[in-house]
């Protein structure tokens, strides 16, 4: 199907010249009803449906004040980002945090020819930011230089282990030593 544009704008020329005529004619009377009843619905559709609401408009200015505070800190969040999920990286998996730090302890000290005396149970408390601590207390009956070797492979292991609140006891055995400690650890909450 082809327009003709010469066919179109003869068509809109001889429409403005019947309302002109109509117009002289007889005046405003015969143009009062449909405007009447066209205004309002144009009105009604333009300011109901295409023209946007002042609670979308305000939201919209919000959201760009909010935007335009943020930009000159986009670098910092970006790099903050990464560092963050770098380090995440090393911290171990949500779904392992019930038996984790036992094995931890149980395969560091089986390295080093120790059995623990004690192993207690998992204590965890919520971080902000989406993490959870977790730790449990050890007691361990070995002489120092096996004691500092374990303490050091739990320490220098790939994902985040710390040792906190260690205590060490001479006991009754010549050159034994007990030690109490707390071994934790980070992990992410699921979504954090």
């Amino acid at each position: 199907m082809k327009f003709d544009i010469n066919k179109i704008i003869s068509f809109l020329k001889s429409s403005v010249s019947e309302i002109q005529s109509i117009y002289a004619e007889k005046g405003i009377e015969p143009f009062k009803k449909p405007l009447i009843v066209s205004v309002p619905m144009f009105l009604a559709v333009y300011f109901g449906f295409y023209s946007p609401s002042g609670t979308k408009l305000s939201m919209a200015r919000d959201e760009l004040a909010r935007y335009e505070l943020m930009a000159p800190f986009y670098e910092d969040y970006v790099n903050y980002k990464n560092s963050s999920a770098q380090y995440k990286k090393n911290l171990p998996a949500y779904k392992d945090k019930a038996e984790w730090l036992d094995y931890i302890i149980r395969s560091n000290s089986q390295k080093n020819g120790i059995t623990p005396d004690t192993i207690g149970s998992q204590t965890e408390s919520e971080i902000t930011g989406g993490f959870i601590l977790a730790y449990r207390e050890v007691s361990i009956r070995a002489d120092y230089q096996t004691i500092g070797k374990l303490v050091a492979d739990i320490e220098n292991s790939p994902v985040f282990v710390k040792i906190s609140e260690f205590n060490l006891k001479k006991d009754a055995e010549l050159g034994v030593v007990v030690a109490q400690f707390k071994v934790a650890t980070v992990f992410v909450k699921p979504g954090g």
